[in-house]
């Protein structure tokens, strides 16, 4: 079992993942959708925590590239 978490900067969060939570088998994969929700004031970075139940945690760092 899984679950992301945002970590909050100054300027929140504008970006979202899915899905947020769920269970994968050992040894499987999943493919997550990460999307940035642009504003004038939205922060171009952000970053999550990969909560595993039963193994270790990590962190998943996402930067918007805007043309």
């Amino acid at each position: 079992e899984f679950t992301w978490m945002p970590i909050y900067g100054e300027q929140g969060t504008a970006f979202s993942i899915r899905p947020a939570s769920g269970t994968v088998e050992a040894f499987k994969d999943i493919d997550c959708e990460i999307v940035w929700h642009g504003s004038y004031l939205a922060p171009l970075t952000g970053t999550f925590s990969l909560l595993v139940t039963g193994g270790e945690n990590s962190k998943l760092s996402c930067e918007a590239k805007v043309n």
